[in-house]
């Protein structure tokens, strides 16, 4: 034997010791090399029996996570292949080649998953209507795509890459856990109507991080659809055309360090039902077709957007940097089919907007429950509006203001009233400064007027 090489020396982060290509045998435990069984890697003649009979033998081994190793080549698909639980498919110099046409999918598995990782394949699509991958059952768990190329793709029954129940409106209940999709490239893949790219349907505790979206477009689609809880996209490229880029959807989620560009016919990225967001260290650039960054609870409608927010609590968006829009916030209180009239506990701080004409457009939305602070590029700067002063005013915008107070007939008393806590100033008139949320009231004959200005 040519050596000695272990399952165990093998982890989802590639080989830890010894030289794979000389070491790997057929009688190694726990490594079963597709050529062994028969696979063609010069892409002569179809692969599919010997790929397939390589990992049951792998799924059936004793030796832990069983390997189905594939040398360097390109192997032919010609039907659909089923990874099985419990394998690690190696090949970092294979290419997997598609020739299954519309309707089929590279690798695919209608049962739950468990424990399987696929690393270092490259799989080209051919732009034939295939899938790359497509394991649509609930309930599967620790599934890992790490270091693996798609590209050629023209994906029309499903999304190039779909894991979990494939509903949007299913991420309540059944859920798949713990998918790992890492340091991917996504190189031209195309989705028709309503496919995606990657679609990740009630995964719960999953990451998408170091993946690459480069030259991919889609035709009234999304690129990254993710209806789960507790996920974590991380340091990827997302740079071409679509419908939507990014839908978040569920909660405890986070989006950090992306670069987000290209055109988006609706939005770029969309946080639609979700709870506790945290949206930070972004980048998000490129022309829109339509109108701005951010969109709070619009009517659907309301189109081109990077970021949009709806039926959404508690969401943190904060050190991002947006380039060249007409919008950077819009922010509604409309209503509409599937949306509330306004998100809560929404904060969007120290952002930088450059280069676009109207950098936070909040319209008739509450404010009770946004706050806008410290914001390059945006704070509205002297006179804004004016009100009659009758009651209590709440400051109207989510942001600190300044409220000048004058006229009406019998003012005796101006009260400001700040985190619980009221103070009557014996004022009849003056300017004050209001933070988001304080309020303002006068004792009056007839009610005067306050004036909201700017700082």
């Amino acid at each position: 034997m040519a050596g000695s090489f272990w399952a165990n020396e093998i982890t989802a982060s590639g080989i830890i010791a010894g030289s794979l290509s000389s070491a790997i045998d057929a009688n190694n435990v726990g490594i079963y090399n597709v050529v062994y069984y028969g696979a063609d890697p010069t892409g002569g003649s179809s692969s599919v029996a010997a790929i397939q009979d390589a990992n049951n033998a792998a799924a059936a081994s004793t030796a832990g996570t069983g390997i189905v190793y594939f040398p360097a080549g390109s192997y032919l698909i010609t039907a659909d292949v089923n990874p099985s639980s419990g394998t690690f498919w190696l090949g970092p110099e294979a290419t997997l080649s598609s020739d299954v046409g519309s309707g089929h999918n590279l690798l695919s598995n209608g049962s739950a998953l468990s424990n399987l990782t696929i690393s270092g394949l490259t799989l080209d699509l051919k732009d034939n209507g295939a899938s790359a991958i497509n394991f649509p059952a609930a309930g599967s768990t620790d599934i890992t795509i790490e270091n693996v190329t798609i590209k050629n793709g023209n994906s029309i029954d499903v999304a190039a890459v779909n894991i979990g129940e494939g509903s949007d409106s299913s991420f309540t209940s059944g859920h798949c856990e713990r998918i790992r999709i890492t340091n991917c490239a996504f190189v031209s893949v195309a989705c028709e109507v309503t496919k995606d790219i990657i679609d990740l349907s009630s995964c719960d505790d999953s990451i998408i991080s170091g993946c690459s979206f480069v030259g991919c477009t889609c035709n009234y689609c999304i690129g990254l659809i993710i209806y789960c809880n507790g996920v974590i996209v991380a340091d990827c490229v997302f740079d071409g055309n679509s419908s939507e880029l990014l839908i978040f959807g569920g909660q405890n989620m986070s989006m950090t360090g992306c670069y987000v560009s290209g055109t988006a016919d609706h939005v770029g990225s969309q946080i639609s039902n979700a709870d506790t967001v945290n949206i930070t260290g972004n980048t998000f650039t490129g022309i829109s077709n339509s109108t701005a960054w951010i969109q709070f609870d619009v009517n659907t409608n309301i189109y081109g957007l990077p970021v949009q927010f709806s039926n959404s609590n508690v969401i943190s968006f904060q050190g991002n940097l947006f380039v060249a829009y007409s919008k950077g916030i819009y922010v509604a209180s409309e209503t509409g089919s599937g949306y509330n009239t306004s998100p809560t506990n929404v904060i969007v701080r120290s952002n930088v907007f450059n280069g676009i004409t109207t950098p936070i457009d909040y319209q008739n939305a509450t404010s009770g429950s946004l706050v806008f602070e410290g914001n390059r590029s945006f704070n509205p700067v002297g006179y804004i509006a004016s009100q009659t002063l009758s009651g209590t005013v709440t400051n109207p915008y989510p942001f600190t203001v300044q409220a000048t107070v004058s006229g009406g007939s019998g003012v005796t008393n101006i009260t400001l009233s700040m985190n619980g806590t009221s103070h009557a100033t014996g004022l009849t008139s003056g300017t004050f400064i209001l933070p988001v949320g304080a309020q303002i009231s006068a004792s009056y004959t007839t009610a005067p007027t306050v004036y909201w200005f700017g700082l």
